[in-house]
């Protein structure tokens, strides 16, 4: 090949490294606006509303099945196949089950944090590093930032690049802690259009739910009045 079609090909190759179109996510100023239904349109209604389904007997008891299982798996760190009897593969295997099993926060909590996905779409954790034994770099913690917390998300153009937290309902938004997401494990249900609050498992529910739930009202307002009587004047 000469070098002319060399040049031709590499420009080719720069062009097509540019993206043209754009995955379509609803991004407002930070706000994600992906809901059609208007009592879920914002974080804070969608956590406040899967807060209160997440407590509901039929809902509760099947997040919890959910939970106790993916909690309850074991998890193990091993060479990879074919290095089982190599003795470095099995220092390296052991000190990164020790860099687990070593955080702050340990790994059954570690699980029962990053599982509140299922319940709000998505998970962010933000990871911190210490100096462990022999001078390696190991996790100091991996801790969640809750769902209720997140204020907005920061992008630079297409690309998400750090989280901004309130923790308080009376701070303003330039003191909120603005996490890169360079630090930041995210997990979430489902990546589509990259959207980083997933969608939560409980969000197809939502409408029985709210049937169910005024049902039961409805219905208890009629036994309250079939047990007192109505009065007659």
């Amino acid at each position: 090949m000469d070098d002319t079609t060399t040049e031709t090909g590499t420009e080719s190759v720069r062009a097509e490294a540019t993206p043209i179109g754009s995955r379509g996510l609803k991004n407002m100023g930070g706000v994600i606006s992906e809901e059609y239904q208007k009592e879920l349109r914002t974080l804070r209604q969608r956590v406040a509303v899967y807060s209160e389904m997440a407590n509901d007997p039929y809902l509760g008891a099947a997040l919890n099945v959910l939970e106790t299982l993916m909690a309850g798996i074991e998890y193990r760190i091993q060479p990879k196949k074919g290095n089982e009897t190599n003795e470095r593969a099995i220092a390296e295997a052991a000190f990164v089950s020790s860099c687990l099993t070593g955080m702050a926060t340990s790994w059954e909590d570690f699980m029962s944090e990053l599982l509140t996905m299922l319940t709000f779409g998505f998970a962010a954790m933000e990871r911190t590093f210490k100096v462990g034994a022999g001078g390696r770099v190991v996790f100091d913690d991996i801790a969640l930032r809750p769902a209720e917390t997140v204020w907005e998300w920061v992008y630079d153009g297409d690309r998400l690049v750090a989280l901004k937290q309130q923790l308080t309902a009376t701070q303003v938004q330039d003191t909120s802690p603005t996490i890169p997401m360079e630090r930041v494990y995210l997990f979430r249900t489902v990546s589509i259009k990259n959207n980083p609050e997933g969608r939560s498992i409980l969000r197809r529910a939502y409408i029985p739910y709210v049937r169910e739930k005024h049902h039961r009202d409805l219905e208890a307002i009629g036994h309250e009045r079939d047990a007192t009587g109505t009065p007659i004047v």
